[in-house]
Parts: structure tokens; sequence; C-alpha cells
């Protein structure tokens, strides 16, 4: 009988935990508000180093400092809590610093990011972003002039889970192909932290990563640029090609979802391909980024 008790109280116990940890799963959502506003300041930094020794130079290194200004106005929420997003991006500030055989070169960059890109997009509970119409630049434009795809944009590589979610869970999901400078299929994971606080509000902690690679076709972004066609810069076949590492921290509130901050480190290693003249550059980087919401 006293075998039998303790059976019957372990499986009580284990009932009792299995509980507890299903009580501690969370439901992840995104809550939109017709005529919300919404407004964040956003910085990048790149640090890289480029390998020039296929031109008999040394090593060139730059630094791309950025910072710009982000509104996000909400209207049109459905039924199904979707709804559609008027964005601006403006007082775009870049500042460029080269050091190395291209560093005259490199300094004609500054001034050349776009005053002002505006545009629209639909988001879904979870966070998703579909049929983006932006006007002043493309993704890649702007990952060139400012340092980085994530400095513009970050709102794209934040999905929420469908299913609830305890501490510790996580979750896999489609990132964005960035106007085609990442494969489609590429995936980044989720992954609930843990509860927290970003000033007077209560936060969820979130952790994205993951290793996508990476395509910018930098000849055909400088051939759409319009500071280069006015500065007479003839056309080059120039493409960079490697690997990212990526990891986002992001905090959001915990009754809307609404992203409060975030903060994006992303390591590259990959080569700059002059196509036309069959040489390539080994390059080294990394970028900062980070998103905070305004008062």
């Amino acid at each position: 009988m006293k075998t039998s008790f303790k059976i019957l109280a372990l499986a009580a116990l284990s009932m009792g935990v299995m509980s507890a940890h299903a009580q501690d799963a969370v439901t992840l959502k995104r809550i939109y508000t017709n005529g919300a506003v919404e407004k964040y300041t956003l910085t990048s930094k790149i640090n890289s180093s480029t390998d020039l020794s296929a031109m008999g130079q040394g090593e060139q290194t730059m630094m791309v400092d950025s910072t710009m200004d982000a509104t996000f106005t909400y209207s049109g929420v459905k039924e199904d809590g979707s709804a559609l997003v008027n964005f601006l991006y403006n007082n775009i500030k870049t500042k460029t610093e080269a050091e190395g055989p291209m560093a005259d070169q490199m300094a004609g960059m500054d001034g050349q990011a776009p005053k002002e890109i505006k545009g629209t997009q639909k988001v879904d509970v979870f966070g998703r972003v579909t049929e983006v119409k932006t006007e002043g630049a493309n993704a890649g434009m702007m990952g060139m002039m400012t340092g980085g795809q994530n400095a513009w944009d970050m709102l794209s590589f934040f999905v929420l889970p469908e299913k609830a979610v305890a501490v510790g869970g996580t979750w896999e999901f489609d990132m964005p192909t960035m106007g085609g400078m990442f494969p489609k299929g590429s995936k980044l994971t989720g992954k609930l932290v843990g509860p927290g606080e970003v000033g007077d509000k209560k936060a969820w902690n979130l952790e994205f990563t993951g290793k996508p690679k990476m395509t910018m076709d930098i000849g055909k972004m400088m051939s759409e640029n319009p500071n280069a066609q006015a500065g007479g810069m003839p056309p080059m076949n120039i493409v960079m090609e490697g690997d990212n590492a990526m990891k986002i921290k992001v905090s959001i509130d915990q009754t809307t979802g609404q992203v409060l901050s975030s903060e994006a480190v992303t390591e590259t290693v990959a080569k700059v391909k002059l196509v036309d003249m069959g040489m390539e550059f080994p390059v080294t980087a990394q970028s900062i980024s980070k998103m905070v919401l305004r008062k």
C-alpha cells in the first residue's frame, strides 16, 4: 500500500508540474489601433575591413555611422487584427570615415543617403510584413548607404509565434529577403527569453538569431542612385556575397506587443567581386543597429 501511495503521489506531483508549465505558456500577439502613431529613433554603426592585396594595396577600413527617425501610423484594422501601416523614415544622417587607399573615394558617400523614405505595408497580429510599397529608396540601397539593412526596416525581422510559448520556448519563421539581398526561405529563430521592464512598461524579452547568406548587387544599387549618376560615376559590375550571423534582442509590451526597444548585431564575412575585372576582395564587418521608442 505504501508503495502504491508513493506512486500515486509522484504521478500527481508530475501532473501538477506539467500543468504549471502549461500555464506558463503565453500568447504573444500584436494589437493595432486605428489612428495610433508610433515614433522611434534608429541608429546604426558598421565597421568593415577590406583586404585589397589583389590590387597590390593594403587594408581598407571604413566606419559608417547613421541615425534616423521612424514614424508608423496605423489604419484599416480588420477583424483578423491585421492593419495597414504608413511609414516614414526621415532626418537621415550618415557619417563615413575611412582609412587606406580608398579613403578619398569613400569621403563622397556622406550626403548620398535619401533624405526620407516613405510608403505603406500590411502587418498581421504576429508582426509579419507584406505588400510593402516604398518611395525614396529600395532595401539594398538603404543597406549600402546607412550601414546595414537592419537600420531602417528592423520591424520586418520581428515575427511572433502563432502558438502559445513558454519562457525558453522557440519558433522559426522566414526572414524578409530585403529586395533579394537574402535568399528566399532564409530562416530566423525566435525565443521567449522572459519578462522584463522598459521604463514603466512591463515587457517580454525576445531574441532572434539566424545565419543567412547575403548577395548585394552593388553595381546595380549605384546605378539606381541619383547622386552617383549626377557625380558621373561610371557603371560597374560589383557584387558582394557572404555569410551573416545575426542576433536581435527585442523588448515588446506585454499587453499590446508593441516594440519598445531592440538591438541587432550582425557579423559578416564576405567577398566583394569586381566581375568584369575578375578580381575579388575579402571583407569582414560588424554592424550594430538600435531602435528605441520615442515618447
